[in-house]
């Protein structure tokens, strides 16, 4: 869900803008905050993936805090040979509502990291 990055806002008349925090902001904000209270990155998934409507493999990386260039950096790093890209995952992440289907193989390795 994309938010406005500004919203009008009046001051004696005068009309200004004010930024409004961005996606990843807000769920770096919830991935600190919950960590603070204690919970699991599963726990910090699965609310990411409520409030964002986010697919789980989404979820799990924001929770974790990285980006699809740091998923793809560990997964290679993990696993000897592979080349995976992060344009490889973004297309994983939107599956089915667009992108590419995972296969058995990459999910099985992808839990592994």
């Amino acid at each position: 869900m994309r938010k406005k990055l500004h919203t009008k806002i009046h001051i004696y008349g005068w009309s200004t803008r004010k930024a409004v925090a961005t996606d990843k902001a807000q769920r770096d904000q919830l991935r600190d905050r919950m960590r603070m209270l204690g919970c699991s990155t599963q726990q910090i998934a699965a609310e990411m993936s409520r409030r964002f409507n986010l697919r789980p493999r989404a979820a799990w990386r924001h929770a974790l805090g990285w980006t699809q260039w740091k998923l793809a950096y560990e997964y290679n790093a993990v696993h000897d040979g592979a080349t995976l890209a992060d344009n490889r995952i973004s297309e994983y992440e939107n599956w089915p509502h667009g992108g590419t289907q995972p296969s058995l193989q990459y999910l099985v390795n992808l839990a592994a990291v």
